[in-house]
């Protein structure tokens, strides 16, 4: 946790935390377990103190400043806790299609295999349609979209690339359709209409 994060209503900085005493320490982490083990959020997690930044331009003009929420040090580290614990989990279930928001991955893997997948359907003068495909609201695009592939009929429209076979690949607002032609991207286009 960084030494220059904003306390929040309690007045606990980072650097508090860091200088606790080990005993103090062990106490903290069985507190946090316990309310992990509870599903219980600690109550200083839920009181939060928001200020007015300055931006610039007219002092006078409210649009000028942008509101930040504060929030208690010790919550802000029970959550990094919390990530600690399930953040393996969430990488290893998500999909291959999915290159950002894991660790070790870039949403510039998939521009690259598509830079390459590009490259050998012209050098083998094979057709390959890849269509881009955004809309999807973002917290709920994972989800529908999981919903959508599974539900599909794609699984004839798959292109082998790297010993995988994908029809999508994953962004973080937008979709890559991947087929071996125009009309099979046009009827996958139609299974996500229809979906």
């Amino acid at each position: 946790m960084k030494n220059c994060l904003a306390p929040g209503p309690d007045r606990i900085k980072p650097g508090h935390l860091k200088s606790l005493p080990l005993a103090i320490v062990k106490v903290v982490g069985r507190l946090f377990t316990r309310c992990l083990s509870e599903c219980k959020v600690p109550t200083s997690g839920k009181i939060s103190k928001t200020v007015l930044l300055y931006k610039k331009g007219d002092p006078d003009d409210i649009g000028k400043y942008r509101p930040l929420c504060l929030l208690s040090v010790i919550y802000k580290l029970f959550t990094c806790v919390i990530l600690n614990r399930i953040g393996r989990i969430l990488d290893e279930g998500q999909p291959c299609e999915q290159a950002g928001f894991r660790r070790g991955f870039s949403t510039t893997d998939h521009i690259n295999t598509l830079t390459r997948l590009i490259e050998v359907s012209r050098e083998y003068k094979m057709t390959t349609a890849a269509t881009s495909q955004s809309g999807f609201h973002h917290s709920t695009r994972n989800v529908t979209l999981e919903n959508i592939m599974r539900h599909s009929e794609c699984d004839d429209l798959e292109v082998n690339v790297h010993g995988r076979y994908l029809h999508h690949l994953r962004f973080a607002d937008d979709i890559v359709l991947i087929t071996p032609n125009i009309a099979q991207a046009e009827r996958m286009l139609a299974e996500f209409d229809n979906a």
